[in-house]
């Protein structure tokens, strides 16, 4: 016969006190050989630099960019200034107590199981200010024992573009830069030239597109500050979605255009044919630049709409286009296809009441096993969701 015992539940409330003491214990145990006197530093040192190099990015199962990228190498020297989401060792003594660090008034976590009496290690989080006029300058390290206060200077990050409202216009057409760490800015170019700065904050600079502008050209932004700031370049925009492969990418995009296809009008012997559907190409609500956009109704799935490229269409790199969409259209996916290649496609995402950039490159259209087209005759814009879609479509053309 099963004999089944009950553990008393006194034994229970025993066993929690015994596990309860024995960590008391093993924390006793580990702060036993820290010092107990007030804690010191006297130096902060690195333990990662930046180095150049040059990385291969998988965009599909067959093509890829390579391109170089700043990556952290292991390397020690002593700093009075550090930079955002960058590692640090604190070094001093009894500072194995520690229970909080300060940068610019701002706590800084640090991992305990990394820290000794003679050290901590923490990186440095986006949320510490970094050093103005106004900040204190000050890393403060507070243990059991007391607290200490060293000389520490937060450097400027880089800025960050995150958009801007027009990717091509004419010369001295206004053009709004959105980003963060703006501050100081001192120079904005497309490509190798300037441009006039009209106005600008941390989070944002409206400049004037330079006359003598020829084919696409990347913006960059230079900030400069006493410690930090740097040149950037943007903004990214969506390469739309690879159903075949399940990958989204992105890419900076250019201003401008090595074709234009549509602003105002069809330029450069583009047109449009479509079916099932009905194209508005001198639509004036929703427009992106300009006065007027294509406005596509869908009557129903799998609907086309298609632009017709001229026949001695260039070399191509990428397609550019600015899609809107309309009420209703929220989260729509409109599949875009090559001369009418259905087996190969790359899907757009509309975003409703938002103008979306996207930049696909021609290697996205690359059958499996097969080259990437170099050009086409027609685009396909089809439609993907089973719906009566709305949605608007401006400054498209190839860089």
């Amino acid at each position: 016969m099963k004999k089944i015992f009950n553990t008393p539940k006194y034994l229970h409330l025993l066993l929690a006190v015994l596990v309860t003491i024995a960590v008391q214990s093993c924390k006793k145990d580990n702060t036993a050989n820290y010092g107990t006197g007030a804690p010191t530093i006297t130096r902060v040192r690195t333990l990662t630099k930046d180095t150049l190099v040059s990385i291969e990015h998988r965009l599909t199962l067959d093509s890829s960019l390579t391109y170089d990228e700043h990556r952290p190498v292991p390397f020690d020297s002593t700093t009075t200034s550090g930079k955002i989401y960058t590692p640090y060792m604190i070094v001093g003594t009894n500072l194995g107590s520690a229970t909080h660090i300060y940068i610019n008034g701002v706590e800084v976590y640090f991992n305990t199981a990394l820290s000794t009496d003679k050290s901590i290690i923490l990186t440095i989080p986006t949320d510490v200010p970094f050093s103005d006029a106004s900040t204190p300058n000050k890393l403060k390290v507070v243990t059991q024992h007391g607290e200490v206060e060293f000389d520490f200077i937060i450097e400027q990050p880089f800025p960050s573009i995150s958009s801007v409202n027009f990717t091509a216009g004419n010369a001295g057409d206004l053009i709004t830069i959105k980003g963060t760490t703006f501050n100081g800015l001192s120079s904005v170019k497309f490509g190798t030239t300037a441009a006039e700065i009209v106005s600008s904050t941390a989070t944002q600079a409206t400049v004037k597109v330079p006359a003598g502008l020829t084919g696409p050209n990347e913006i960059s932004l230079t900030t400069t500050a006493s410690l930090g700031g740097g040149t950037t370049t943007g903004p990214l925009a969506s390469n739309g979605y690879n159903p075949t492969n399940n990958v989204e990418t992105f890419s900076t995009v250019p201003f401008g255009f090595t074709q234009l296809g549509f602003d105002d009008e069809f330029k450069n012997g583009w047109s449009d044919y479509g079916w099932s559907n009905s194209p508005d190409n001198n639509n004036t609500t929703n427009v992106l630049r300009g006065s007027k956009s294509i406005k596509v109704q869908y009557a129903g799935g799998y609907d086309g709409f298609v632009l017709q490229a001229p026949g001695d269409i260039p070399v191509v790199k990428s397609i550019k286009m600015s899609v809107y969409g309309g009420k209703g259209s929220d989260n729509k996916v409109i599949h875009v296809i090559l001369d009418y290649n259905f087996s190969v496609a790359v899907s757009i995402v509309v975003k409703e009441g938002v103008w979306t950039s996207f930049n696909i490159p021609m290697s996205a259209f690359a059958p499996a096993g097969g080259s990437a087209p170099k050009n086409f005759t027609s685009i396909v814009f089809q439609e993907f969701s089973g719906n009566t879609t709305l949605w608007y479509l401006d400054d498209i053309g190839i860089i």
